[in-house]
């Protein structure tokens, strides 16, 4: 099979991700499940022909040091997002389909605060759930309601830059690290100096990532990034654990402060086929800035039970409501469940 026709196939499909490995068939992932194509085994070097095609040849040098590398491109008007790296059998490549149109936050199913929340001045939400929960569409969805509502300067940090994002009513500025600058603390020291008013930053990886992010978010800008946790409470732990002991209360003391929310993501497969979104968020009210001050966050979660009227929603919560619109099935819905949960249903709701 051609690369044109493999990614035209995909495309028919709505796969989300083709995976591509010497010795097996392509495969293609829909709604979360991955397919094989009926197509002979990929042999080595057509595999390796298909990788030298695609990866720009900038960082060519990097996947031959560092043994893999991410990058995104663009092919036919589609978008995607991609790694090439080496296995026993030779190089792999896994593409990420990105969405050529993004739906609206409440097309997305994203809780309703969140539209609050982009507007605040400033502070920190993130994004967190395993790879391939909808983060980075979660985020795109917000800024293009930003650029058609507010006038704001944003600049987006990325690793590779995945959706791309053309100014309407905002001036939007897009920087890929290893191409427009050398890392991401070096891009945050550096956007201090570039007047923004939205920075949204891909991933925070390190302690020197989380000690500049958060000193932007508490100095008049807002700021938006992702962290693969399982659920809202454990983005705190997560932010503050990278930190040397000795360091870990002050970090707790300014993430109280600068934390404006944490969303965390799960798609699930849905009734009407396709995937449906089940979304967790954590507000950073006056009873959970004090947790976290205390650290106590093994309380957060009962907090978020407690004040569903500030907007907070837990995963049960909105798994439940998913049930009830009928867009999810009850044993799908249960199975998501955090084990703590599981077979217990939000009072109130069917």
């Amino acid at each position: 099979m051609k690369l044109e026709e493999l990614l035209s196939t995909a495309a028919e499909r709505r796969a989300s991700d083709i995976l591509l490995t010497p010795g097996a068939p392509p495969a293609v992932r829909v709604h979360g499940q991955l397919h094989p194509l009926q197509t002979p085994p990929l042999d080595r070097a057509l595999t390796e022909e298909i990788v030298r095609r695609m990866v720009p040849e900038a960082q060519r040098e990097r996947l031959r040091r560092d043994f893999a590398v991410d990058f995104a491109l663009e092919f036919d008007s589609q978008r995607y997002r991609a790694q090439a790296y080496s296995t026993r059998r030779g190089i792999a490549l896994a593409l990420r389909l990105l969405p050529t149109v993004v739906g609206s936050p409440e097309q997305l199913g994203l809780p309703s605060a969140l539209i609050d929340l982009v507007q605040r001045p400033q502070g920190l939400l993130l994004f967190t759930g395993a790879t391939g929960q909808g983060k980075s569409t979660s985020q795109a969805s917000l800024l293009q309601w930003l650029n058609h509502n507010t006038r704001k300067h944003i600049i987006t940090i990325e690793d590779p830059i995945e959706f791309v994002h053309d100014g309407e009513q905002c001036l939007i500025e897009q920087r890929e690290v290893g191409e427009h600058v050398a890392s991401f603390p070096d891009a945050l020291r550096q956007t201090v100096r570039e007047n923004p008013d939205v920075i949204l930053l891909g991933e925070m990886r390190d302690a020197e990532t989380v000690t500049a992010a958060l000193q932007l978010a508490e100095t008049g800008h807002l700021l938006m990034s992702t962290l693969h946790t399982n659920d809202a409470a454990q983005a705190v732990d997560r932010m503050v654990g990278v930190f040397p002991s000795e360091a870990q209360e002050a970090v707790r003391m300014q993430l109280s402060l600068a934390l404006l929310g944490v969303v965390n993501q799960r798609l699930l497969p849905s009734r009407g086929g396709g995937r449906v979104l089940a979304a967790e968020l954590l507000l950073n009210t006056f009873a959970v800035g004090n947790l976290i001050r205390e650290g106590r966050t093994d309380q957060l979660h009962n907090a978020m039970e407690l004040d569903a009227e500030s907007g907070m929603v837990t995963l049960t919560r909105s798994l439940d409501a998913l049930v009830a619109r009928g867009m999810l099935d009850a044993a799908e819905a249960d199975r998501a469940r955090p084990r703590l949960f599981q077979g217990r249903r939000t009072p109130g709701l069917p």
